[in-house]
């Protein structure tokens, strides 16, 4: 699976099919977070309730990150995609990249909200 040999294969690729691609691979991340902070509110994981927050945490983030190496290697086991596998990859690396984004400004979300909890506790 080679991007020059799809481009080689004269197959159409757009910037919007490819932007497209990467965004309906960016919304199911946001939906998966979504849905996982839902399920991971109303589980309890132990009793202690700072560690409890950052296993819900972890566990947010870790059930809705979806690989780029398993959709490299979901793509590379699709014969019929032959040449079109190295494009195929384009968008997935996109969506990671997204991903990856995405998460980062959640994470930052919390930290900054964890900050001020703590700032709120030192000023009381």
């Amino acid at each position: 699976m080679q991007l020059s040999v799809a481009a080689s294969s004269n197959l159409p690729l757009t910037a919007t099919s490819v932007a497209a691609a990467a965004v309906a691979g960016a919304a199911l991340h946001v939906v998966f977070l979504v849905f996982n902070t839902l399920v991971a509110g109303m589980l309890r994981f132990n009793g202690n309730k700072k560690q409890d927050v950052a296993i819900r945490k972890a566990v947010i983030l870790c059930t809705s990150e979806k690989t780029l190496p398993v959709a490299v290697a979901v793509v590379n086991q699709l014969s019929a995609a032959g040449a079109a596998a190295g494009f195929a990859v384009v968008p997935c690396i996109l969506a990671h990249l997204l991903q990856i984004a995405i998460d980062s400004a959640v994470v930052s979300s919390w930290n900054k909200k964890d900050a001020d909890a703590a700032a709120a506790v030192a000023g009381a």
